[in-house]
């Protein structure tokens, strides 16, 4: 979804999708979207958001929130206007 975003020139639409999938632990093949050519275009707004969840303090966040919240217990999350209902497809 992302892709397309970029390729259509949207470039905070594809920020958000990228986010929301990493802020829902679903994606964690990082090196993948730092290396994807067509996420390229975001350029260095994509290197900081990636950097963003792939340290160890982030690794060790989203452990304890994944244990508050029960082991594998799913829930689809949106923001505060409903924008990303589409978080965990």
């Amino acid at each position: 979804m992302a892709c397309c975003y970029v390729a259509l020139g949207q470039r905070d639409a594809a920020l958000t999708c990228l986010e929301a999938v990493l802020e829902s632990g679903t994606f964690r093949d990082f090196s993948t979207m730092r290396g994807d050519r067509d996420l390229a275009p975001l350029g260095r707004a994509l290197q900081d958001l990636v950097n963003k969840y792939d340290n160890p303090l982030a690794q060790v966040q989203k452990g304890v929130l994944g244990s508050l919240l029960g082991a594998g217990k799913k829930e689809l999350v949106s923001d505060e206007r409903g924008r990303k209902p589409w978080i965990l497809w």
